[in-house]
C-alpha cells in the first residue's frame, strides 16, 4: 500500500466516523427536544383552574395575592369576616373591596399572574375555557344595585372581555351566574391564568362596600359550610379554647369553649367549609396549647408543629376528644358510682361526703355554670368535713371521680 493511499484512507475513515458522531449527537438532541415537548404537552394538559374560591384558610383565595385597579388609591381588597351568616351564605370569610366615588366605574380587583405589575405566578392556575368550567357563579353582598362583572385574562393580557349582571338584592347575599359558553373556542380563552372581578360596575357618587364569596367555575354548586362542634374532656385548667387554621392561626388563644352541663364537655360550634381538611388544637386556661405526639393517628404527623387533623364531610359533625389524647370523648357514667351509696352535704361553710360503703374518692371538682372551676380537692375521705368555697344561692356542677369511674350532678347551695 502506498503512503499516499494510506493517508487518503485514514482521512476518509476519520471523516466517516466524525460524520457518524455528528449524526448521533443530532439524534440525541432531537430525542431531548421530543421528550421535552411531550413533557410540556402533558404539563399543559394537566393544568386546571383552582375552584371554588371561598377565601377560607382551608380553601382557595385566602392566601392569594389580590390587586385592585382604577380605584384611586388602589388599596388591595381584604379577606374579612362574613358581614352576615344568615341566608344563603354561612361561610366564615369573604373578600371585601370598597369602590370609591372617585374611582372609575370599572374599578375592580384581580388575581396575581405573570402579566401583573409586579408579575408573579398564577394563583388561579392555567386553564382553557370549556364546557366544564364556562358557568361561573359567585355570591355578592352590597348596599347598592349595580352591575357585577367577571372577566378572564391570559399572561399576555388577552381576553374576550367581561360579562356583567346586576344584583337584585341589597344588604343580603345573592348568587349570580355568568355563562361563558358562547366564548368557548375563542383563542383568547386558551391558557387563561387570571380572574378579574368588577364588584360595582357603575358611576358612583358614594363609596360602596362590596363583598364577594364562593366563586365557582363549572356546573357544580357553590361551596357550602357545615356546623362543626368541637368538644374536649378532661382539660387541666380553665377557660378552654379551640384554635385552628380556619383563621390562619391568627386569633390565639382561639374560640372560647363553653361547658355543656349535660355532657360535661367544653364545646364550641362554628361554620367551616364542607369537604375540607382542618388542623386545630385545644388551648387551656394558662393559654398553653395541648401537647400531642406527631405519631398519633389524629395528628398531622408534623414533629415540629403537631396539630390535630380532621377531614370534614358535607354534613354537620362533632369532633370530641380528650385533652392531649386521640381518645374520643367518653360519656360520663352517672351510674358508675352509685349515688345510693353516699350522700353529699353542701353549704357555704363545708362539704361532706357521707358513706358507709365508700371510704374515699380520688377527686372532687366543683364548677359554676360558666364553667369556672371553683374548687378542686384530691383524695377526699368520706365522713369528714371539707372547707367550702361555695356561695349561697348559686347552682354548681359536682364531679366526683374514683379510679376510672365518674359521678356528676348539679346542686343549689342555699
Amino acid at each position: 500500500m502506498s503512503k499516499a493511499f494510506k493517508n487518503e484512507s485514514l482521512t476518509f475513515f476519520k471523516y466517516y466516523f466524525l460524520k457518524l458522531k455528528i449524526i448521533n449527537k443530532m439524534n440525541n438532541i432531537l430525542k431531548v427536544v421530543f421528550t421535552l415537548s411531550v413533557i410540556m404537552q402533558l404539563t399543559t394538559n394537566c393544568q386546571a383552574q383552582l375552584s371554588p374560591i371561598n377565601f377560607e384558610a382551608t380553601g382557595y383565595g385566602a392566601n392569594w395575592t389580590w390587586r385592585s385597579f382604577e380605584n384611586t388609591t388602589n388599596l388591595p381588597p381584604q379577606i374579612v369576616a362574613n358581614p352576615t351568616t344568615t341566608g344563603i351564605n354561612s361561610s366564615t370569610n369573604v373578600i371585601k373591596m370598597t369602590t370609591l366615588a372617585t374611582g372609575k366605574p370599572w374599578a375592580g380587583f384581580e388575581s396575581l399572574h405573570p402579566g401583573s405589575v409586579p408579575p408573579g405566578p398564577s394563583d388561579i392556575g392555567v386553564f382553557t375555557l370549556n364546557a366544564s368550567n364556562a358557568i361561573v357563579k359567585l355570591m355578592v353582598y352590597k348596599s347598592v344595585i349595580s352591575d357585577v362583572g367577571v372577566k378572564f385574562a391570559t399572561a399576555s393580557g388577552a381576553s374576550t372581555g367581561e360579562l356583567k349582571k346586576p344584583n337584585t338584592l341589597i344588604n343580603q347575599w345573592e348568587e349570580l351566574t355568568f355563562d361563558f359558553t358562547s366564548q368557548i373556542g375563542n383563542p383568547n380563552n386558551s391558557n387563561i391564568d387570571q380572574i378579574i372581578i368588577f364588584p360595582d360596575f357603575n358611576a358612583r357618587t358614594t363609596d360602596n362596600d362590596c363583598y364577594i364569596d364562593n366563586i365557582t367555575l363549572g356546573t357544580g354548586t357553590s361551596v357550602q359550610n357545615i356546623n362543626v362542634k368541637f368538644a374536649v374532656q378532661n382539660v387541666d385548667s380553665l377557660p378552654v379554647y379551640v384554635f385552628g387554621n380556619w383563621n390562619n392561626w391568627s386569633n390565639f388563644p382561639g374560640n372560647p369553649m363553653v361547658l355543656n352541663i349535660t355532657t360535661g364537655n367544653y364545646e364550641a360550634t362554628m361554620p367551616l367549609s364542607s369537604a375540607s381538611t382542618i388542623e386545630y388544637l385545644f388551648v387551656n386556661g394558662n393559654q398553653t396549647k395541648e401537647t400531642l405526639n406527631s405519631v398519633w393517628t389524629c395528628t398531622n404527623g408534623n414533629a415540629q408543629y403537631t396539630n390535630r387533623l380532621a377531614t370534614l364531610g358535607i354534613n354537620d359533625t362533632t369532633l370530641c376528644n380528650q385533652w392531649e389524647s386521640c381518645l374520643s370523648c367518653a360519656p360520663l357514667s352517672i351510674d358508675a358510682i352509685n349515688g345510693d351509696d353516699f350522700t353529699i352535704t353542701f353549704n357555704p361553710d363545708f362539704i361532706r361526703i357521707n358513706s358507709t360503703k365508700i371510704s374515699s374518692f380520688d377527686q372532687l371538682e366543683i364548677f359554676d355554670l360558666t364553667g369556672r372551676k371553683i374548687q378542686n380537692q384530691l383524695k377526699i375521705n368520706t365522713n369528714e368535713n371539707i372547707k367550702s368555697r361555695l356561695i349561697a344561692n348559686n347552682i354548681y356542677i359536682i364531679h366526683l371521680k374514683k379510679e376510672n369511674k365518674n359521678f356528676k350532678t348539679k346542686t343549689l347551695i342555699k
